[in-house]
């Protein structure tokens, strides 16, 4: 998955955003649709392995999404209201998926970790103490999170609070 978001990261980052501009409705609709579903399906499996086993591999693929995400979100006035209205609607869509996976239930999808009676949860602490915060692990995404959330700030309060 890494490639295929270094691809898209540099198509988004390397060619000046006026160029999607000029591209037909239906082709941008359709770049953009690909690079939010994209997201939505990378963003569970990322967090969870960043989380159980360590492994930064798709933890990276989300960030580079993210950050053509960022690209969109700033240059929204260049593109036609149909595109506009999916970006955000799109962006309300991750915003939501993200606060699903990191949060644990009844609020999200973050599995819980289970433990044995007071014994296992004595080595649950131990075990967590010497684990990194989420918010070290995951910084580079939360800064990502907050854009989203200063771009669409209206109903960013309304998904935090729910």
């Amino acid at each position: 998955m890494l490639p295929l978001s270094v691809i898209v990261y540099k198509l988004f980052t390397y060619h000046p955003i006026i160029i999607f501009k000029r591209f037909p409705t239906d082709l941008l609709t359709a770049l953009v649709s690909f690079v939010a579903s994209t997201t939505l399906r990378l963003s569970g499996p990322a967090m969870e392995l960043a989380l159980l086993r360590n492994d930064q591999l798709y933890h990276e693929a989300l960030h580079n999404l993210y950050q053509v995400w960022r690209t969109l979100m700033r240059s929204v006035s260049l593109f036609p209201d149909s595109v506009v209205e999916l970006i955000n609607t799109q962006t309300e869509l991750l915003v939501q998926d993200f606060l699903g996976t990191v949060l644990s239930a009844p609020y999200g999808r973050r599995q819980a970790v289970s433990g044995g009676g007071q014994q296992g949860e004595e080595e649950i602490l131990e075990e967590n103490e010497e684990e990194e915060d989420d918010r070290e692990v995951f910084s580079d995404l939360l800064a990502d999170l907050g854009h989203m959330c200063l771009h669409r700030v209206e109903r960013s309060f309304v998904t935090i609070t729910e």
